[in-house]
């Protein structure tokens, strides 16, 4: 059985000590975009640290999760995974519209398939390749999320 005060201390210090050196990643990202010349290379800096900087928003918010259901110790473990996400009529619908958008996103992947084909036709437009994959990983992603929600509701 796991210790969930320990177990609370420890993923919390964890998070901490990424976002610190996530902040230093971040800085170091922020520099090399100011002194680069290329308009191409700024660009690919500014994504990353679009992403390091959601990255960072979600571990504060897992922080501050944790600490505010864990402060409470209405027996946290009892409530981690168990609540009811929706019931009736809003689960019918929260399904309905998930499966909706999983849709749309599985037509996205293959859209920026077809998109990757066509970029890589051309030799000086082969980077945009890595900007579309990274779009098609964030769509991965999407479709991961929208899954998880579609469990979530079905439960």
């Amino acid at each position: 059985m796991v210790d969930i005060d320990l177990w609370a201390q420890k993923l919390t210090h964890y998070l901490q000590e990424h976002m610190d050196t996530e902040r230093e990643a971040l800085r170091s990202y922020a520099h090399l975009a100011e002194e680069t010349k290329s308009d191409r290379v700024r660009f690919l800096i500014q994504m990353v640290i679009d992403d390091e900087v959601r990255h960072h928003r979600l571990f504060q918010d897992m922080i501050h999760w944790m600490r505010s259901e864990h402060s409470g110790r209405e027996d946290i473990q009892s409530r981690i995974g168990r609540e009811v996400v929706a019931v009736g009529d809003e689960r019918d619908h929260l399904i309905e519209m998930t499966e909706s958008l999983l849709e749309m996103e599985r037509d996205d992947e293959r859209e920026l398939k077809e998109l990757e084909r066509i970029v890589t036709e051309v030799a000086d437009t082969a980077w945009w390749s890595s900007l579309v994959e990274a779009m098609r990983l964030d769509t991965r992603k999407h479709i991961m999320l929208m899954e998880a929600i579609k469990e979530l509701a079905s439960e």
